[in-house]
């Protein structure tokens, strides 16, 4: 984990969670075989079933079978492989004078920039164990950068001083709420 300030920019990087690249390969893979293919499937099992155990003279079938659908699960699994590639490189949130920019911190997006003048609060919630960027007339952003609730405490003391919310404390104030206006 660093903590970085320079001139006019502070940077939190994170190094990627093992295995985070794989998770998701696989997980893409069992999404589209059971999702789409989930009856076809079905039945292409139970047709290999039956090739089994019907006479010995099918046995070549049945391998081919098993060979061509273990070839399109592998294709399927090295495409969301190649997908997922960023998911090596680290976590980077970044505070700059203009924004608050996560960059690869989810697999549905590889960046997602705050107005940082509009960024009203970051806190940790305890009870989902995430932190939460709030920015007034946008969906508030949830991530669990690491598995350590302490560390990602000290993230959002870091990202509070950073942004310039009045007083530390992660999340007990630091700002008006999405419906109070500041003059």
């Amino acid at each position: 984990m660093q903590y970085v300030r320079d001139e006019g920019v502070a940077r939190v990087v994170v190094p990627s969670p093992r295995g985070r690249r794989v998770g998701a390969a696989v997980e893409q893979t069992l999404l589209i075989f059971g999702m789409i293919f989930l009856n076809e499937l079905g039945v292409f099992v139970v047709a290999l079933v039956l090739l089994a155990m019907s006479a010995g003279r099918y046995r070549w079938e049945l391998m081919q079978a098993a060979a061509v659908g273990g070839g399109i699960v592998g294709l399927v699994f090295v495409g969301a492989w190649f997908r997922y590639r960023r998911l090596d490189d680290p976590i980077v949130i970044e505070v700059t004078r203009e924004a608050v920019r996560l960059v690869n911190f989810s697999r549905e997006t590889d960046a997602r920039t705050l107005p940082r003048n509009l960024v009203y609060d970051v806190k940790f919630v305890a009870h989902s164990r995430m932190m939460v960027i709030r920015t007034r007339g946008m969906e508030m952003v949830e991530c669990r950068p690491v598995d350590d609730d302490n560390e990602i405490r000290r993230m959002v003391e870091f990202l509070r001083e950073a942004v310039g919310l009045a007083g530390a404390g992660g999340g007990v104030g630091g700002g008006p709420g999405p419906g109070e206006v500041v003059r």
